[in-house]
C-alpha cells in the first residue's frame, strides 16, 4: 500500500520485557531532533500501533549500567555516532509520561512512541529528559565505500 502504514507494531513486540534495570541509549548528534522526527515519520509510514500511525524513535537497551555492558551495545548499534545520550529505563518511564516505551523488533531494540499531537514538543522534552550528549567511547568513523 502506497503512502499508508501496512504493518502492525503490535506484531513486533517482544513479550514479558520491562525497562526495569535497563539503560536506554539514543544517538546524540547535533541535529538529533530533526533526524528523529524524520525517523518517526518513516516508522509511521510503515507501521500502526493501536490503529493509528506509529510515530516513534529507536533506542537500544543495555542490560545494566556497567560500562562494559553499555559499551558493548554502543559498539553493536551506535558505533558510527560520535555522541549519544543515556538514561535508565525506570527514570525515562517515570519522567517521560507522554512517551510510551515498547520492546520492539530484535533485542536490544526499543521504540519510544511519540504522541500524535504535540510531537515536536514531546520530542524536545524527551531529549531534555535523556540528559546531556556524551562522547561515544567506541566511536568508529564510517568508512566510505569504494567504487
Amino acid at each position: 500500500m502506497k503512502g499508508g502504514a501496512v504493518f502492525r507494531l503490535e506484531d513486533e513486540l517482544r513479550e514479558g520485557e520491562s525497562v526495569d534495570g535497563l539503560v536506554l541509549l539514543l544517538r546524540g548528534d547535533e541535529d538529533t531532533g530533526t533526524k528523529l522526527l524524520r525517523q518517526a515519520a518513516r516508522l509511521a509510514a510503515a507501521y500502526t500501533y493501536r490503529g493509528v500511525a506509529a510515530r516513534g524513535v529507536s533506542l537500544f537497551a543495555a542490560a545494566s549500567e556497567d560500562d562494559d555492558v553499555v559499551n558493548a551495545v554502543l559498539q553493536a548499534k551506535l558505533r558510527t555516532y560520535e555522541t549519544y545520550r543515556r538514561i535508565t529505563g525506570e527514570r525515562l518511564a517515570r519522567l517521560a509520561s507522554a512517551v510510551e516505551l515498547l520492546p520492539t523488533f530484535k533485542d536490544p531494540h526499543w521504540t519510544a512512541l511519540l504522541p500524535q499531537i504535540g510531537e515536536k514538543e514531546a520530542l524536545a522534552t524527551f531529549l531534555d529528559i535523556l540528559g546531556p550528549v556524551r562522547d561515544n567511547p567506541v566511536y568508529e568513523k564510517p568508512r566510505r565505500s569504494r567504487r
